[in-house]
Protein backbone atom coordinates (compact mmCIF):
# COMPACT_ATOMS: atom_id res chain seq x y z
CA UNK A 1 0.00 0.00 0.00
CA UNK A 2 1.40 3.54 -1.05
CA UNK A 3 -0.20 6.43 0.79
CA UNK A 4 0.31 9.46 -1.68
CA UNK A 5 0.73 12.85 -0.11
CA UNK A 6 1.09 15.99 0.14
CA UNK A 7 3.26 17.38 2.85
CA UNK A 8 1.08 20.55 3.45
CA UNK A 9 -2.28 18.12 3.77
CA UNK A 10 -3.53 17.66 7.55
CA UNK A 11 -5.36 14.53 6.91
CA UNK A 12 -2.58 13.01 4.87
CA UNK A 13 -0.31 13.53 7.63
CA UNK A 14 -2.04 12.16 10.16
CA UNK A 15 -2.99 9.13 8.78
CA UNK A 16 0.84 7.67 9.19
CA UNK A 17 0.35 6.22 12.66
CA UNK A 18 -2.80 4.99 11.58
CA UNK A 19 -1.03 2.65 9.18
CA UNK A 20 1.69 1.42 11.43
CA UNK A 21 -1.36 0.03 13.92
CA UNK A 22 -2.46 -1.66 11.45
CA UNK A 23 0.51 -2.92 9.83
CA UNK A 24 1.19 -4.18 13.80
CA UNK A 25 -2.31 -5.86 14.30
CA UNK A 26 -2.46 -7.74 11.16
CA UNK A 27 1.03 -8.61 11.02
CA UNK A 28 0.79 -10.34 7.62
CA UNK A 29 4.25 -10.24 5.67
CA UNK A 30 2.72 -9.77 2.21
CA UNK A 31 1.35 -6.25 3.86
CA UNK A 32 3.61 -3.67 3.31
CA UNK A 33 3.32 0.05 3.45
CA UNK A 34 5.27 3.12 1.68
CA UNK A 35 4.50 6.70 1.77
CA UNK A 36 5.21 8.98 -1.42
CA UNK A 37 5.32 12.35 -1.28
CA UNK A 38 3.38 13.50 -4.48
CA UNK A 39 5.00 16.90 -4.48
CA UNK A 40 9.09 15.25 -5.32
CA UNK A 41 7.92 12.59 -7.51
CA UNK A 42 7.06 13.42 -11.24
CA UNK A 43 5.49 10.07 -11.65
CA UNK A 44 2.77 11.40 -9.09
CA UNK A 45 2.00 14.50 -10.35
CA UNK A 46 -1.66 13.91 -10.83
CA UNK A 47 -2.06 13.04 -7.05
CA UNK A 48 -0.67 16.85 -6.08
CA UNK A 49 -2.88 19.88 -4.28
CA UNK A 50 -4.93 17.11 -3.16
CA UNK A 51 -6.37 17.52 -0.05
CA UNK A 52 -6.77 14.40 1.03
CA UNK A 53 -4.36 11.11 1.05
CA UNK A 54 -4.25 8.46 -2.14
CA UNK A 55 -3.87 5.18 -1.13
CA UNK A 56 -2.69 3.01 -4.31
CA UNK A 57 -2.63 -0.81 -3.45
CA UNK A 58 -0.08 -2.81 -5.16
CA UNK A 59 0.08 -6.63 -5.85
CA UNK A 60 3.83 -6.83 -6.78
CA UNK A 61 3.91 -4.22 -9.68
CA UNK A 62 0.35 -4.45 -10.53
CA UNK A 63 -2.32 -1.58 -9.34
CA UNK A 64 -5.02 -3.22 -7.42
CA UNK A 65 -7.11 -1.11 -5.94
CA UNK A 66 -7.18 2.80 -5.01
CA UNK A 67 -8.68 4.40 -2.22
CA UNK A 68 -9.24 8.20 -2.04
CA UNK A 69 -9.69 9.96 1.93
CA UNK A 70 -8.88 9.23 5.49
CA UNK A 71 -11.92 6.77 5.81
CA UNK A 72 -9.89 4.51 8.42
CA UNK A 73 -13.14 1.55 8.27
CA UNK A 74 -12.74 1.73 4.44
CA UNK A 75 -9.45 1.69 4.16
CA UNK A 76 -9.10 -1.32 6.45
CA UNK A 77 -11.33 -3.61 4.80
CA UNK A 78 -9.94 -2.53 1.47
CA UNK A 79 -6.68 -3.86 3.04
CA UNK A 80 -7.83 -6.90 4.47
CA UNK A 81 -9.83 -7.65 1.00
CA UNK A 82 -6.27 -7.03 -0.94
CA UNK A 83 -4.40 -9.43 1.15
CA UNK A 84 -7.28 -11.72 1.07
CA UNK A 85 -7.04 -11.50 -2.90
CA UNK A 86 -2.87 -11.44 -2.56
CA UNK A 87 -2.42 -14.80 -0.55
CA UNK A 88 -4.85 -16.37 -3.43
CA UNK A 89 -2.56 -15.25 -6.11
CA UNK A 90 0.05 -16.93 -4.42
CA UNK A 91 -1.64 -20.04 -3.17
CA UNK A 92 -4.07 -20.85 -6.38
CA UNK A 93 -2.23 -18.56 -8.88
CA UNK A 94 -4.93 -16.47 -9.65
CA UNK A 95 -4.40 -13.32 -11.55
CA UNK A 96 -4.18 -9.81 -10.33
CA UNK A 97 -6.71 -7.61 -11.54
CA UNK A 98 -5.41 -4.45 -12.69
CA UNK A 99 -7.45 -1.15 -11.65
CA UNK A 100 -7.98 0.60 -14.91
CA UNK A 101 -9.54 4.17 -15.98
CA UNK A 102 -10.13 6.46 -18.53
CA UNK A 103 -8.73 9.56 -16.19
CA UNK A 104 -5.00 9.82 -16.40
CA UNK A 105 -4.82 9.80 -12.64
CA UNK A 106 -4.92 6.02 -12.75
CA UNK A 107 -1.21 5.62 -13.34
CA UNK A 108 0.40 1.88 -13.03
CA UNK A 109 3.87 3.49 -10.79
CA UNK A 110 5.98 0.34 -9.88
CA UNK A 111 7.57 0.79 -6.81
CA UNK A 112 11.39 0.69 -7.79
CA UNK A 113 11.02 4.37 -9.27
CA UNK A 114 9.46 6.15 -6.53
CA UNK A 115 12.93 8.21 -5.43
CA UNK A 116 11.76 7.55 -1.94
CA UNK A 117 10.10 4.95 -0.22
CA UNK A 118 9.53 5.22 3.37
CA UNK A 119 8.99 1.43 4.67
CA UNK A 120 6.65 2.32 7.92
CA UNK A 121 6.75 -1.01 9.65
CA UNK A 122 11.07 -0.92 9.66
CA UNK A 123 10.89 2.78 9.72
CA UNK A 124 13.60 3.15 7.53
CA UNK A 125 13.86 5.14 4.35
CA UNK A 126 15.12 3.56 1.16
CA UNK A 127 16.71 6.09 -1.74
CA UNK A 128 15.92 4.41 -5.53
CA UNK A 129 18.04 5.89 -8.36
Amino acid sequence: VVDVYSAWCGPCKSIASTLRKVRNEIGDDFLQFAVAESDNIDQLSAYRNKSQPTFLFYGGETLVSIVRGANVPLLVRQIHEQLDKEHQVHRYGIHRIEVRSNTKCFVKIPYFQFKKFYHLYLNVCYFFL
